[in-house]
């Protein structure tokens, strides 16, 4: 039986333009609090949808959730009825219409985010029966996902489409936003490997000191210019180049294991998330802003579209949304309470 959802809180603060250049959170005013669910704990992936009028938000054992940016109410939820071991990976097609979400059992769903029906369900089939990245191409004909080797999918018709990259250990594979590349990053022997997204030609290997460990954070720029990964076993985070395939900055983030990581939608900032959430600067690597949460890692962060917002998920299933600028005097976030929809 599954249990119904109970309480989880989360903060909206505004920052200034010059908090940013703080290196704590004393300088932010927190404006009020949203009510949403709780102990299930992890709460994985949460994004904006590209015009900035939803939040999704994935919770470990449970359900997708659908958001009003705004008011913070629940638009639509995608309960989970594919494994009770539910660790969702997500990825939203370009266009906002398709939602992509893979369970333990190495199943991907895919459904129209606008009225929650089932498009297709792909069967992964990879060696590793798990899932551990899902991506969709710029154009949101085509899904990568990686479990051990990549494979690329059709995102319409579900049919694997034949490709010539051959990555042993693949634990990430990533359409940039030009189309141009997939990258893809190997657990087996450390790589991380740059491949033409049409042929699926091997193009270079993006040259770094340090070793993949597990499943690491990583994330294009907007323009598909850079390419980040965070490290964990070395607790570094790497900026390429991606014509070149020279790492151009490293960000100093040995305090922390780094769960998520995001570039602005201007490309100047990134955002890296795990034992605190920290805004950086892009081009020179400095740390603009750093907020620590107590007791609890933070497990995702992301950029609204307008690049004004972050939204961030917790392990203890908490989300947080920071604006600047813009923020206006008091909240909009009510309480709301989002119960199981199987009652």
């Amino acid at each position: 039986m599954k249990r119904g959802f109970t309480l989880i809180t989360a903060c909206l603060l505004v920052l200034s333009s010059a908090a940013l250049d703080a290196q704590n959170a004393e300088d932010f005013e927190e404006l009020g609090i949203l009510t949403l669910f709780e102990d299930y704990g992890y709460a994985y992936p949460v994004i904006y949808s590209p015009d900035g009028k939803n939040l999704i938000a994935a919770v470990a054992e449970s359900a997708i959730f659908i958001l009003d940016a705004e008011s913070g109410r629940s638009v639509r939820i995608f309960s989970n009825e594919h494994s009770e071991d539910f660790i969702p990976v997500l990825a939203l097609s370009p266009d906002g219409r398709k939602l992509a979400a893979a369970d333990n059992e190495g199943n991907i769903i895919i459904r129209d985010t606008g009225n929650g029906q089932f498009l297709t369900t792909i069967p992964a089939g990879f060696e590793d029966s798990r899932v551990y990245s899902l991506s969709f191409s710029p154009n949101g004909r085509r899904l990568t996902g990686a479990g051990g080797s990549v494979k690329i999918w059709d995102a319409e018709t579900g049919q694997e489409q034949r490709s010539a990259i051959s990555h042993a250990g693949a634990v990430f594979s990533a359409y940039s936003p030009n189309g141009k590349y997939i990258v893809s990053g190997s657990a087996e022997d450390g790589s991380v490997k740059v491949w033409n997204a049409e042929t699926g030609g091997e193009l270079y290997t993006l040259s770094t000191d340090f070793f993949i460990e597990d499943i690491p954070c990583y994330t294009f720029s907007p323009d598909g210019s850079r390419f980040a990964a965070s490290y964990n076993g070395e607790r570094h985070t790497v900026i390429w180049d991606m014509e070149s395939g020279r790492m151009v900055r490293s960000l100093n983030t040995k305090d922390d294991q780094i769960f998520s990581l995001a570039f602005s939608p201007d490309g100047r900032r990134i955002i890296t998330a795990g034992e605190s959430l920290k805004v950086w600067n892009a081009e020179t690597g400095r740390n603009l802003w750093t907020f620590e949460v107590e007791e609890e890692n933070i497990i995702y962060a992301s950029f609204s579209p307008d690049g004004k917002k972050i939204a961030a998920s917790s392990e203890e299933g908490t989300v947080r949304l920071w604006a600047w600028d813009t923020a206006p005097k008091g909240s909009p976030w009510n309480i709301v309470v989002i119960r199981n929809p199987e009652g």
